[in-house]
């Protein structure tokens, strides 16, 4: 029985269960509980992170980290419920529903746990270990309610993960010159080409005890045996796996090159069977189509459509908020988010022209990707990089 499958049960068994108590208790502690579930869990989740803070050394732990919020948000839900029906026992009545009213009792029930369960999910996915994002990347009930839930609801999900997981890095210093150009065709992540990508990108994933929190992040086959992500995404850390795009479990790592100016980074991974994704021989002009390959807010593998804004020289901050150099970047209309940061920057050859690290603070339809040729000579290098390096401080923010 795989891990999708038994996320499917325990979620069809929470249904069952909430659906026969709404059904006895009626429409109305239905509502309420809507309510008190929504609100409650909604709560947990927002102190959770704030009291991780004050134990910065068991925070930094994977499995802690999503135990502690599971924990939160059960208590955030608990105290809910609790308050829902203590108001539900001053205005409602002692008699058993029936009906109507228990007919809508329970599908607000189950409402309220299709909803509640969605949204935990996707909060908690980025901490989750290997097994649990298995899982739930297997559920096909998790799939079936992401594909109706409203825009609204994505939306107030994804800034619950903003708070929960690390941004990536600013450049220009948060004030970004935004380069006009065209929506980019969101058919091109359909072209075979890009499509073929997918066997050469890795989810990282890394233990990071003495930092604020793991991470995770993007990456891709450079050469056999080797991938290149960011170096803010793999700095500080203890150990790390990667897990490929199709499948087939983690595997254990090695950083064996870290630039924290460039922000790049080379891992060698032992057993790692994926080929190495062509670099384009050119650069791509403005307003060429691009995408960006990798696994946004540590969730599922997903393919962003794109179009090149511009070429760009930036100087800022390395890694650790000390001087930088000076880098030359594309500029992407499309979307890149936290998670994203390693991940390959395609052309619609399935060529990669770049590799992603960092979103716009002053556009949400800005992101960023090192140029091939910024990194060219460590990733020239890689096939003979063999030694494990230091991986360093913690990266800041």
């Amino acid at each position: 029985m795989t891990p999708g499958i038994v996320l499917d049960l325990v979620l069809v068994a929470v249904m069952v269960v909430w659906g026969v108590s709404g059904w006895r208790r009626g429409a109305l502690a239905a509502v309420l509980g809507v309510a008190g579930v929504i609100g409650g869990g909604w709560f947990g989740l927002w102190i959770g992170p704030k009291l991780l803070e004050l134990l910065p050394e068991l925070a930094g732990q994977r499995g802690f980290r999503l135990i502690a919020l599971t924990a939160m948000f059960l208590a955030g839900v608990g105290i809910g419920s609790k308050l829902a029906a203590i108001l539900h026992n001053k205005v409602g009545s002692d008699e058993p529903a029936r009906g109507i009213d228990a007919a809508l009792g329970a599908v607000a029930n189950v409402f309220v746990v299709v909803i509640a369960s969605w949204f935990f999910i996707v909060a908690v996915r980025p901490f989750a270990t290997p097994t649990v994002q298995s899982a739930i990347d297997g559920s096909r009930i998790h799939a079936t309610i992401d594909s109706f839930i409203p825009e609204q609801f994505s939306e107030l999900a994804t800034r619950t993960v903003q708070d929960l997981v690390a941004h990536l890095p600013v450049v220009f210093g948060g004030v970004d010159p935004v380069l006009p150009t065209e929506e980019s065709d969101a058919g091109i992540v359909n072209d075979p080409q890009v499509l073929g990508v997918a066997a050469s990108v890795v989810e990282v994933a890394t233990r990071s005890p003495a930092c604020v929190s793991d991470s995770t992040g993007s990456g891709w086959v450079v050469s056999p045996g080797r991938v290149v992500t960011n170096a803010h995404v793999v700095a500080g850390s203890r150990s790390l796996t990667v897990a490929r795009a199709t499948g087939g479990g983690a595997l254990s790592a090695t950083v064996v090159a870290l630039d924290p100016d460039l922000d790049v980074a080379v891992l060698a991974v032992d057993g790692l069977d994926a080929p190495a994704l062509p670099r384009a021989p050119q650069p791509l002009a403005a307003g060429a189509d691009a995408v960006a390959a990798g696994f946004p807010w540590g969730g599922p593998y997903h393919l962003s459509p794109g179009r090149i804004r511009g070429t760009l020289v930036e100087q800022s901050t390395d890694i650790y908020g000390g001087e930088g150099v000076a880098r030359e970047i594309y500029a992407v209309r499309g979307t890149v988010r936290p998670g994203n940061s390693g991940g390959p920057l395609v052309d619609t050859d399935g060529h990669v022209i770049g590799t992603v690290f960092a979103m716009s603070l002053s556009d949400p339809e800005t992101g960023y990707a090192l140029t091939d040729a910024a990194t060219a000579t460590l990733l020239d290098q890689a096939p003979s990089l063999t030694w494990e390096v230091d991986t360093g401080d913690c990266p800041a923010g």
